[in-house]
């Protein structure tokens, strides 16, 4: 019997050849483009989801309170992890991470330069366990100077030998590898990580001074909780310390406010929008409601493309039930048939997208920074789960109304159905409906695009107020602090010829964190603690990036008293502290007392999702300049920028002949913080472009099959003297109709969900109505240009053929 089922299905598959391939084509690119999405958003939803008891693990956030305003952040201080580490016995482990900015590594002669470096603790394998490819997770970070590198950086520096037991030299210290992980096996929130040193090797200052203060933020904290432990409660036990030891601690100080905590689950953090200073890119999760709206769109427009067509040859599918049935068939059977025939339409087409998916998986995950697979581990079962329904869900999309409507007809009721053509009034409404829907998805979604887009190009063309262009940015050594706060040599070695221009130097650069230190405002009325963004720049830096100065002056060597006693504040800073006379109004931080001498216009220094906050700018002081981390900025001529490349490269090999250089552009470094948005515009562009395509596939043989069921209808037109023109403009009507209607409904939706969306910029474009009405306009014309060909050709056609057609 499936034979035979089998056998039928084919032939009436082969049949209708061009409609058969505009089916397959458009359930494969619909299905193609379903599973991309699918993979993607599976792959955000799954990160930090594979840790064993993951539902048990928590980060500790520190949320500091000034003035009732709360500054969260995802690290703590060492002083609180170590007093609470051992504290509650609901906690069974617990453990941390203190990151290293970008370190140079020694092996045999070769240097190489890695981020994401971090001490950490012996517990941190055994809370977080990676996978370890060699090595043993219990021993491996116990031992001092031992440390576990990631499979990149152990093919970059080994190639295929064993690294274990090799000697690493960072800094003035050797390391010894006693293991190598793969932190891309699964993805977590920990992102890249390049190398675990064990935190016994933390040298005792750095330890001392990290470790004496509640304030001092440089550590991720995590618990893991025993089972059946409510957190809630450890948090609040957690908070009730704090009130009773930092809350004093602080008072000691003369800071007025407090210190909470809070227990983030593990799971939770990859989409975390509250708290600042984390390990890596957040994910986001209306990215991940627009995406799987994207798919489930794509997915909708295939099977009512399937459905259309289907719809549309009921006239031969009516007669052919009322035959079958006066030849004795039943109705399950005809169910069967038809329902066969679409599951073989379904399966051809999933072959082939499961095919294009490997194929276009590579660059799709180019587009989007992820690495997934086809077949993975991560998606096996919710994709294959996924797969089915998609399967189910177009094979009786396509099949449904032939199968369960006209098959319960009797022959006469058939033959009746028959007769009433898609031309005809009244009988193509579910074909007119689902051609509206599918126009409103595709007007939707090339509009939305189109005012992503917009939005793109405001945020790449802002001008935030400083110079981004031309700045070429070098990260300064870590561990090496022979030549900080010693402009003169990096002059000497880079001002070379007229490719580098100017140069200057900085702890942080606009786009990245900067640091946080507590403020207080001795000239306020009411002298209160807060705390305030802090920069250290030297006395070139206001000039190389051309920050606009309101009042007062930038620092200078010529008052020597600047390097220690000297503010610079923004137009923020003074609405924020409540200063009416900022120019010689005295501030006090943790580094000591000084006096405002500039007031720079606010210009946006962190992205343009953010309003401007309050900074204050200081020279590097009590050897601050000497932590790693550094930046050296230079001016570059654009038209030059080889020369300057090459002219870099030869002064790094004086200043630093063991460091290999490493240099980005402030402006692609400013550009990354719209990755997100990058990523939106092309993801939605291209489906956009593909939900168009598809449409028109299912109007263009729609159309022809509409022309063909009203061949004797425009023949008699024709003969009672109709023109060409009228046939063209009679036959288009319709289809421009459902065209302006679908524009009609997609106009409110897209102007709603695009104002929800740039509720998400501090700084933003309008939406603009003309890009919405070029997006009509755009789908009349492709609606017109699908349709006017079976229009013209039937409009040209001789009468006397279209009245014997039937």
């Amino acid at each position: 019997m499936f034979k035979l089922l089998f056998l039928i299905a084919w032939r009436n598959l082969l049949r209708n050849r061009l409609v058969t391939l505009i089916n397959l084509t458009g359930l494969a690119a619909g299905i193609t483009s379903c599973i991309l999405i699918f993979l993607y958003v599976d792959t955000e939803l799954s990160y930090d989801q594979h840790w064993k008891d993951n539902d048990r693990i928590y980060r500790l956030n520190e949320i500091m309170n000034f003035q009732a305003k709360d500054d969260p952040f995802a690290l703590t201080s060492m002083r609180v992890f170590n007093e609470l580490k051992n504290r509650f016995s609901e906690v069974e482990k617990a453990t941390s991470l203190f990151r290293i900015p970008e370190q140079t590594v020694w092996y045999e002669g070769n240097s190489f330069s890695f981020d994401d470096n971090y001490f950490a603790d012996s517990s941190f394998l055994e809370v977080f366990p990676f996978e370890l490819i060699k090595g043993n997770s219990k021993t491996a970070l116990i031992e001092p100077k031992s440390i576990v590198i990631s499979e990149d950086v152990a093919k970059t520096i080994f190639g295929d030998v064993d690294p274990i037991g090799k000697m690493l030299q960072y800094s003035k210290n050797s390391y010894k590898v006693t293991g190598v992980i793969d932190p891309k096996a699964n993805p977590s929130h920990f992102g890249n990580i390049s190398a675990l040193l064990s935190i016994n090797s933390m040298s005792s200052n750095l330890k001392q001074n990290i470790s004496e203060d509640y304030g001092q933020l440089s550590m991720y904290s995590y618990f893991k909780l025993r089972e059946l432990q409510d957190p809630k409660l450890v948090e609040q036990k957690i908070n009730e310390w704090s009130l009773k030891t930092i809350t004093p601690w602080l008072k000691t100080h003369q800071v007025d406010g407090k210190i909470t905590f809070s227990l983030l689950p593990i799971s939770d953090i990859h989409f975390d929008q509250y708290y600042t200073y984390d390990i890596s890119a957040k994910g986001n999760k209306n990215y991940i409601l627009i995406f799987g709206s994207v798919a489930l769109f794509l997915l909708l427009i295939a099977c009512f493309n399937y459905m259309n067509l289907t719809t549309a040859q009921s006239v031969k599918r009516a007669r052919e039930i009322a035959v079958k049935k006066v030849a004795g068939a039943s109705r399950k059977q005809l169910i069967m048939q038809f329902l066969g025939e679409s599951l073989l339409l379904t399966c051809l087409s999933f072959i082939v997208s499961l095919a294009l998916v490997e194929l276009l998986l590579p660059i799709f995950n180019k587009i989007t920074g992820n690495e997934t697979s086809l077949f993975s581990p991560l998606s096996s079962i919710r994709f294959w789960l996924a797969l089915i329904g998609m399967l189910i869900l177009a094979a009786v999309a396509g099949a449904g109304y032939p199968a369960f409507y006209l098959s319960k007809l009797q022959p006469i009721q058939a033959l009746r159905a028959a007769g009433n053509s898609p031309g005809k009034k009244g009988t193509n409404w579910f074909s007119k409906s689902l051609i509206v829907v599918q126009f409103t998805i595709s007007i939707g979604l090339i509009a939305s695009t189109l005012l992503v887009m917009d939005q793109v190009k405001f945020l790449r063309d802002y001008n935030p107020g400083f110079d981004r262009e031309g700045i070429m940015v070098l990260n300064y050594p870590g561990g090496d602090s022979t030549l900080v706060q010693n402009n003169s040599k990096f002059k000497s070695a880079f001002l070379k010829g007229p490719a580098i221009l100017d140069l200057a130097t900085a702890d942080q650069l606009p786009g990245s964190e900067t640091s946080r230190l507590i403020f207080r405002s001795l000239s306020s009325q009411k002298p209160s603690d807060q705390a305030i963004n802090a920069v250290f720049a030297d006395y070139d830096y206001q000039r190389i990036l051309n920050i606009q100065l309101k009042q007062g002056r930038w620092f200078s060597s010529e008052f020597t008293t600047d390097m220690q006693e000297a503010f610079v504040i923004n137009e923020s800073c003074i609405k924020f502290l409540g200063l009416t006379n900022p120019i010689g109004a005295e501030l006090e931080c943790g580094l000591g007392k000084g006096k405002i001498v500039g007031v720079v216009k606010d210009y946006n220094y962190s992205s343009l999702h953010n309003s401007i906050e309050p900074i204050v700018f200081m020279l590097p002081r009590f050897n601050y300049g000497k932590v790693v981390g550094s930046k050296i900025l230079l001016k570059i001529n654009k038209d030059q920028a080889q020369q300057a490349i090459a002219t870099v490269e030869k002064g790094w090999k004086e200043l630093f002949p063991t460091h290999p250089v490493n240099y980005t552009f402030l402006d692609q470094s400013f550009d990354k913080l719209y990755e997100k948005e990058d990523i939106m515009v092309k993801v939605l562009g291209y489906f956009a472009l593909l939900t168009i395509l598809i449409s028109c596939m299912g109007l263009f043989a729609l159309s022809a099959w509409t022309t063909e069921t009203r061949t004797k209808e425009i023949g008699i037109r024709k003969v009672l003297g109709a023109s060409e023109k009228q046939i063209v403009t009679l036959i288009l009507r319709d289809f421009l109709l459902m065209v302006i209607i679908s524009f009609l409904i997609a106009v409110p939706i897209v102007w709603y969900f695009i104002r929800e969306w740039l509720d998400g910029f501090a700084f933003r474009t309008e939406i603009s109505w003309g890009i919405i009405f070029m997006a009509g306009f755009g789908a009349v014309l492709i609606a017109v240009a699908t349709v006017s060909r079976h229009a013209w050709k039937a409009a040209i056609s001789d009468p006397v053929k279209s009245l014997r057609y039937e």
